[in-house]
């Protein structure tokens, strides 16, 4: 459920990036050369960005709310089944960090992520959830500079932070943990595409890129 709404949000998250990306681009280029009143017209160019941090705001949550049940499901295991959290952690640690995994580590990973074995939570049910929906192509490659541009939102205007909650009333707390997860778990995902693209291709053609690699500065 948490992850079927997750990747529904981030797929909304693209769907600005693609449409924002010669604007985003533009920024990304001049950021250092630009002046105040350069950078803010630029800035307003960027499409419906309250909304781009309403989706964000919300995988923020998501993964809060999902990191609540996965520290719940790990407490009871550890009582209820000691024997198969401490085996599955034993085991997760023998993994290899090898990008484009065989199925079946991917897998093994999903169920210890879901039980909190892993660490990392946000980022691996990012990458994961990136990976089954298709979102790992290069249109993620704007999206911090996407995340730098909020700080020209008004959506800072009407935030305040209540201490009986320990957050912002409107929970722009969660935009942090959003960033830092799809950026980690988006370029993963890219990691995993590239990989799985090199293989398929056929060794003579992998060599001959090895041994001649494409000049970046040749049109």
């Amino acid at each position: 459920m948490v992850r079927k709404n997750v990747a529904s949000l981030l797929n909304s998250i693209e769907t600005s990036l693609r449409s924002n990306h010669d604007a985003l681009e533009t920024i990304s280029e001049n950021i250092n050369s630009y002046g105040k009143v350069e950078r803010e017209t630029n800035l307003k160019q960027i499409l419906d960005i309250e909304t781009v941090i309403g989706f964000c705001i919300q995988v923020g949550h998501a993964l809060t709310f999902r990191c609540l049940l996965v520290e719940s499901a790990k407490a009871i295991l550890e009582e209820k089944a000691p024997l198969f959290v401490s085996l599955l952690s034993g085991v997760v640690k023998q993994l290899s960090d090898e990008i484009s995994e065989k199925d079946e580590i991917k897998r093994l990973r999903t169920v210890a992520n879901d039980i909190g074995v892993i660490e990392d939570h946000d980022t691996e049910c990012i990458y994961s959830t990136m990976s089954k929906v298709g979102l790992s192509d290069s249109s993620w490659s704007p999206f911090p500079c996407l995340c730098a541009a909020f700080i020209a939102s008004n959506i800072w205007n009407t935030a305040s932070y209540d201490v009986n909650i320990s957050g912002f009333n409107d929970n722009i707390h969660c935009l942090a943990r959003c960033i830092s997860s799809v950026i980690a778990g988006s370029e993963l995902a890219i990691l995993e595409r590239n990989e799985q693209e090199r293989r398929s291709l056929p060794k003579d053609h992998v060599d001959w890129k090895r041994r001649f690699p494409p000049d970046p500065g040749r049109p």
